[in-house]
């Protein structure tokens, strides 16, 4: 393009080889592997601790009624 050069535009802010190092991985989907394995693993996270949750919670309730703390 005219008119713009790299080291005017980006010089500040990242390496001319960070940049290519990061186009090369994401041409091969290196990056997009990485993030379809960590947004799996939030998933799985995300349904680990709701179980958790309802078993903590009502495991916590039951143990309150049983000694009429909450009633």
């Amino acid at each position: 393009m005219d008119g713009l050069s790299f080291l005017d535009t980006f010089s500040h802010v990242a390496k001319i080889t960070t940049v290519l190092h990061i186009l090369a991985l994401a041409t091969r989907g290196v990056l997009i592997h990485f993030a379809i394995g960590l947004s799996t693993n939030l998933l799985k996270m995300h349904f680990f601790m709701g179980s958790w949750r309802r078993r903590f919670t009502w495991s916590n309730l039951l143990g309150l009624l049983l000694r009429g703390s909450l009633v």
